[in-house]
Protein backbone atom coordinates (compact mmCIF):
# COMPACT_ATOMS: atom_id res chain seq x y z
CA UNK A 1 0.00 0.00 0.00
CA UNK A 2 1.68 3.21 -0.97
CA UNK A 3 1.40 6.67 1.27
CA UNK A 4 -0.78 9.18 0.90
CA UNK A 5 1.05 12.60 -0.76
CA UNK A 6 1.80 15.37 2.53
CA UNK A 7 -0.14 18.08 2.55
CA UNK A 8 0.47 21.24 0.48
CA UNK A 9 0.61 24.47 2.24
CA UNK A 10 1.09 27.76 0.34
CA UNK A 11 3.13 30.58 2.75
CA UNK A 12 2.34 33.81 1.75
CA UNK A 13 4.31 36.38 3.60
CA UNK A 14 6.22 39.36 2.35
CA UNK A 15 9.15 39.57 5.21
CA UNK A 16 11.34 36.76 4.06
CA UNK A 17 12.22 35.59 7.70
CA UNK A 18 8.88 34.99 8.91
CA UNK A 19 8.36 33.41 5.30
CA UNK A 20 11.22 31.39 6.05
CA UNK A 21 10.45 30.22 9.45
CA UNK A 22 6.90 29.23 8.88
CA UNK A 23 8.02 27.42 6.10
CA UNK A 24 10.50 25.41 7.47
CA UNK A 25 8.45 24.76 10.83
CA UNK A 26 5.94 22.98 8.07
CA UNK A 27 8.23 21.65 6.27
CA UNK A 28 9.82 19.83 9.49
CA UNK A 29 5.85 18.66 10.34
CA UNK A 30 6.01 16.80 7.16
CA UNK A 31 4.10 18.95 4.70
CA UNK A 32 4.78 20.08 1.25
CA UNK A 33 5.65 23.83 0.96
CA UNK A 34 5.31 26.30 -1.58
CA UNK A 35 6.22 30.05 -0.90
CA UNK A 36 5.32 33.54 -2.26
CA UNK A 37 6.26 37.13 -1.58
CA UNK A 38 2.61 38.66 -2.25
CA UNK A 39 -0.75 38.34 -3.53
CA UNK A 40 0.52 38.25 -7.04
CA UNK A 41 3.30 35.66 -6.44
CA UNK A 42 0.61 33.24 -4.87
CA UNK A 43 -1.78 33.79 -7.66
CA UNK A 44 0.54 31.79 -9.60
CA UNK A 45 1.43 29.27 -7.01
CA UNK A 46 -1.58 28.48 -6.65
CA UNK A 47 -2.63 27.95 -10.50
CA UNK A 48 1.27 25.80 -10.46
CA UNK A 49 0.39 23.99 -7.20
CA UNK A 50 -3.13 23.49 -6.26
CA UNK A 51 -2.32 23.91 -2.38
CA UNK A 52 -4.48 22.27 0.11
CA UNK A 53 -4.46 24.88 2.46
CA UNK A 54 -2.91 28.95 2.61
CA UNK A 55 -1.41 31.06 5.28
CA UNK A 56 -1.86 34.32 4.03
CA UNK A 57 0.00 37.80 5.53
CA UNK A 58 -2.87 40.41 4.93
CA UNK A 59 -0.63 43.43 4.23
CA UNK A 60 2.08 43.04 1.82
CA UNK A 61 2.91 45.43 -1.04
CA UNK A 62 1.87 44.62 -4.86
CA UNK A 63 -0.94 43.03 -4.03
CA UNK A 64 -2.42 42.22 -0.42
CA UNK A 65 -3.96 39.59 1.18
CA UNK A 66 -7.23 40.66 1.19
CA UNK A 67 -7.18 41.58 -2.51
CA UNK A 68 -5.52 37.69 -3.11
CA UNK A 69 -8.35 36.53 -1.11
CA UNK A 70 -11.36 38.53 -2.68
CA UNK A 71 -10.06 37.23 -6.06
CA UNK A 72 -9.10 33.54 -4.85
CA UNK A 73 -12.97 33.09 -3.48
CA UNK A 74 -14.67 33.89 -7.07
CA UNK A 75 -13.03 30.55 -8.85
CA UNK A 76 -14.98 27.35 -7.51
CA UNK A 77 -12.61 24.84 -8.57
CA UNK A 78 -10.70 26.35 -4.92
CA UNK A 79 -13.47 26.03 -2.81
CA UNK A 80 -11.53 23.43 -0.98
CA UNK A 81 -8.77 25.20 -0.13
CA UNK A 82 -8.47 26.65 3.33
CA UNK A 83 -7.20 29.97 4.00
CA UNK A 84 -5.66 31.25 7.61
Amino acid sequence: MSEASPKCILVVEDAEPNRDLIAETLDRAGYRVESAADGLQAREKVRATRPDVIVLDLMMPVMDGWTFLQQFRKYPEYSGTRSW
